[in-house]
């Protein structure tokens, strides 16, 4: 039985990604003095890309 409000696991693009597959847009990469800034998330590293034109937020993997 799958239960809506259950929390989903969450989902990171594969290394190398630089559109999003939601809508094709391009992603903008956040940075810290010009370096694209790693996240550690459940033991994995990501960069985080906004979509220009949805405004969604992703989480890319580094490797």
């Amino acid at each position: 039985m799958n239960d809506i409000t259950a929390p989903s696991k969450p989902r990171y693009l594969k290394a190398g990604t630089v559109n999003c597959p939601k809508c094709k847009g391009s992603l903008e990469w956040e940075q810290h003095y010009g370096f694209m800034k790693v996240y550690n998330v459940d033991g994995k590293e990501l960069y985080q890309g906004r979509c220009m034109q949805c405004k969604t937020y992703w989480g890319v993997k580094t490797k």
